[in-house]
């Protein structure tokens, strides 16, 4: 794993990313460029082929590195496929996020276009409300769903978000950021991650962080979860103040093959302050959901 550590890290440094940094990470890594109606879409993935599909998705101002902690412990046995969001990342052609359903449909397409058949999907934060669009808008492309430190219905609190960095600018918002996403002792010593982290959301361009926040304030599917009939997976960290575990537990409950974990001392951005913890409980989800019925699932262990 150190290895794999090491080569993580130049991946977070780098503002261009050269084929043979991707390929350090795996033999089966690679960055690829999906077309997706007019738009090109990049996807990394890694994993054999054949494998079953694991598709992961970003939160908020992040884009598809965010999730390499995660995935290096689960390319040996799943074929890993993370694409950048609308209005994300490398996606530098097609402007900002126009709603979390449009990027569903981005996601959707790309999935068929590779042709992975039924996928475990993921996603953390702004990309599990996007999961959860793809869950219920194009049902033929989910076997699985994973929802990590994310939330059913936005509000008020999303969109003042937006005026806030039209306000005071993207930089005052993110010392606030990084308080929600990490507790001080992970801050304090400035690894990797958190230099990765300052440096994307500092990035972000005024009008893209505007628009994903006012995208996931009108998010509302707390009436449509009820009618997923797949095996769900929540994941909430005990200590996160953005996506609540009480909350999510709540909305976890009105769905009916759910099962719910908590990660006690996880803030939100848990994908990789607990990479491994979270690996564990997705590869048990692709297990289980994939060789039992989805009322066996929902009767499995919740923390």
């Amino acid at each position: 794993m150190p290895r794999v550590e090491r080569a993580i890290s130049q991946i977070w440094a780098s503002e261009r990313f050269q084929s043979e940094q991707v390929g350090a990470l795996a033999t089966s890594a690679e960055l690829l460029r999906i077309v997706v109606g007019q738009k090109s879409l990049p996807v990394f993935q890694a994993g054999p082929a054949g494998a079953p599909a694991i598709v992961l998705l970003h939160p908020f101002g992040t884009d598809w590195r965010v999730w390499l902690p995660v995935a290096s412990h689960l390319w040996e046995d799943f074929r890993v496929v993370v694409p950048d969001l609308q209005g994300h990342g490398l996606v530098d052609t097609q402007g900002v996020l126009q709603s979390i359903d449009t990027a569903a449909d981005e996601v959707a397409a790309a999935i068929r276009h590779m042709r992975l058949g039924k996928v475990t999907l993921v996603g953390c934060s702004m990309g599990g409300t996007v999961a959860q669009s793809v869950a219920l808008r194009h049902r033929d492309v989910v076997v699985q769903l994973g929802l990590i430190a994310t939330f059913a219905k936005g509000g008020q609190a999303h969109a003042n978000r937006a005026t806030l960095a039209e306000t005071e600018g993207v930089a005052a918002q993110l010392p606030g950021t990084l308080t929600r996403w990490f507790d001080a002792e992970t801050l304090a010593r400035n690894g990797p991650e958190i230099n990765y982290i300052k440096d994307v959301l500092g990035r972000t361009p005024l009008d893209r962080w505007a628009a994903a926040w006012r995208a996931m304030a009108v998010v509302d599917n707390l009436e449509r979860l009820p009618t997923l009939d797949i095996p769900v997976l929540t994941i909430a960290g005990g200590a996160d103040s953005s996506t609540q575990d009480e909350m999510m537990r709540g909305f976890s409950t009105s769905i009916p093959y759910s099962r719910h974990v908590t990660l006690p001392d996880a803030m939100h951005m848990m994908i990789l302050t607990h990479p491994a913890e979270i690996a564990a409980d997705l590869k048990a989800l692709a297990d289980d959901g994939a060789h039992s019925r989805p009322e066996s699932f929902a009767k499995g262990r919740r923390q």
